[in-house]
């Protein structure tokens, strides 16, 4: 595909309605619109960009689907050979039963640098990840900074064998904002962040406003060996999932939980390791937890009183919870 310019962009798009085709490969792309087209049946990636062959700057997805592919729904490709994958968008786009993941991001880029740099998800939903292999909804792997999931839904994630989680950034990612987001019905977790994070420090990451419920657990925070830091946990609902609502897994440098409803999670409300992990939970209201509100942690200015929750998980008029927070 040809290249536009940052005052004449290319768009490729259905005449009308929507177009079907099995995929799409961009490289060496810049100032490009897709929309409207649905990629399915691929024996790899639905849709996918890649820095094989050059830079890949201010590219847009808009109303597209991915379904059915062999691996991802949605893939973005950098490979570290000093080109560029940033300023990415997909805005109200759905990958639907793909093999592995539904949207994802990965990056092999040098020590020294960050490839994908710059992505926003705008009210994207992946449904039904990982029909055969262990994977994600949404994630992100290596050295990529800087991305925003806003208004986004991962559900049904399936676990094959391990993996099936909602929202993952993993390893290096840092930078990386959840705000206004769902995760439910996967089999793994919610969210997880710094996961698996056995070579670098993810840092800078951020959980905010949004909502994890019947998940296996709800938000979870795997420093390993790097380390995590900065890590921001505020403002969220995390109710009913199977296990603990918040898990903090050692090394974590500094992590803040605040103003969380925790509300009927199947063992802890919020539970860390004992050694390892700074942490510092206050104003969470913590009610119905299998085993125990705490472990290896404490929740200044917390409450335990019933939130008084709606079906929806917003708060009924009367609800301790309102008004109640910090300040942030």
């Amino acid at each position: 595909a040809d290249s536009g310019t940052s005052s004449g962009r290319v768009t490729l798009k259905a005449a009308s309605g929507t177009v079907t085709v099995k995929s799409l490969h961009l490289t060496n792309v810049s100032y490009f619109n897709v929309q409207n087209l649905i990629f399915t049946g691929a024996t790899n990636d639905g849709f996918w960009i890649s820095s094989t062959e050059g830079n890949n700057i201010e590219i847009t997805l808009s109303d597209c689907q991915s379904n059915a592919n062999g691996r991802h729904g949605f893939y973005i490709e950098d490979d570290g050979i000093a080109r560029t994958v940033n300023k990415i968008v997909f805005e109200r786009c759905t990958a639907l039963n793909n093999n592995s993941g539904g949207f994802h991001i990965y990056s092999t880029a040098e020590s020294t640098v960050f490839g994908a740099d710059g992505v926003l998800y705008d009210t994207c939903i992946s449904d039904g990840s990982g029909q055969t292999v262990d994977h994600h909804g949404f994630s992100a792997h290596g050295r990529v900074k800087n991305l925003t999931y806003q208004n986004c839904i991962a559900r049904n994630t399936n676990l094959v064998s391990a993996e099936g989680h909602g929202f993952v950034a993993d390893d290096y990612v840092s930078n990386v904002m959840y705000l206004h987001c769902s995760a439910y019905s996967n089999e793994g977790h919610g969210f997880v962040v710094s996961h698996q994070d056995e070579n670098g420090a993810g840092e800078y990451n951020s959980i905010i406003y949004s909502l994890a419920y019947s998940n296996l657990r709800g938000i979870t925070v795997n420093g390993s060996a790097g380390g995590a830091s900065n890590v921001r946990i505020w403002n969220n609902t995390i109710a009913g999932n199977t296990e603990a609502g918040i898990t903090l897994n050692a090394t974590i440098n500094s992590a803040t939980i605040t103003n969380n409803i925790i509300y009927n999670n199947g063992t802890y409300g919020i539970t860390s390791d004992e050694a390892g992990v700074t942490a510092t939970a206050s104003y969470n209201l913590i009610y119905g937890s299998g085993t125990a509100a705490l472990n290896n942690v404490t929740n200044s200015n917390g409450l335990t009183s019933d939130p008084l929750l709606t079906s929806v998980y917003g708060l009924q008029g009367n609800s301790p919870a309102k008004d109640a927070g910090a300040v942030l």
